[in-house]
């Protein structure tokens, strides 16, 4: 027997609802199975994207749009932070600095925080201001994959670094 609320709606399987004039708010019929583990949240998805700079967040999320990746995207250290907190990523693609400064380095501090998350999460570096010592920093974590330099930025080595990524063809840490 289902159990189902005041709407008629069968209890757990999702519905769509318009409320007042302005939202619509949705809920989807997929479930996502739980992992069973305290603070460890139940919503997964392929891909968290934290890039500051519109453009770039268009170019990065554009060049993944064929592979149909689930993407999250945030703009800032702290809806980085909300994002982790809320979902499992299987990766994460954080520019270096994450303001208008370009000695911020909020993409390293975002990678010490899913390091001490202790999570699987893997983490491509996109910057357009890092140099070696931020590569030697990244490299620390054993999540890091690679950093790739905005200046030499081409969609199709993206696309096949971010499919790697992903299929677990190389081993974290290693940049390669």
């Amino acid at each position: 027997m289902t159990a189902t609320t005041e709407t008629g709606i069968a209890a757990g399987t999702g519905a769509t609802f318009l409320i007042g004039a302005t939202f619509l708010i949705e809920i989807p019929f997929a479930r996502v199975a739980s992992t069973g583990e305290p603070g460890i949240p139940d919503a997964q998805a392929d891909i968290l994207m934290v890039e500051n700079e519109s453009d770039w967040r268009t170019a990065l999320t554009d060049a993944l749009a064929e592979q149909e990746y689930s993407i999250k995207v945030a703009s800032d250290y702290a809806g980085a932070c909300d994002a982790l907190a809320q979902t499992r990523f299987k990766l994460a693609i954080l520019d270096l600095s994450l303001n208008e400064d370009p000695n911020n380095r909020d993409g390293l501090e975002l990678l010490k925080y899913i390091d001490e998350l202790h999570r699987d999460t893997r983490v491509i570096v996109v910057t357009g201001h890092g140099d070696e010592t931020d590569q030697r920093i990244a490299q620390r974590s054993p999540r890091f994959m690679r950093m790739v330099f905005k200046d030499g930025f081409t969609v199709k080595s993206f696309r096949a670094l971010v499919d790697k990524s992903l299929r677990g063809h190389s081993s974290p840490g290693t940049g390669a």
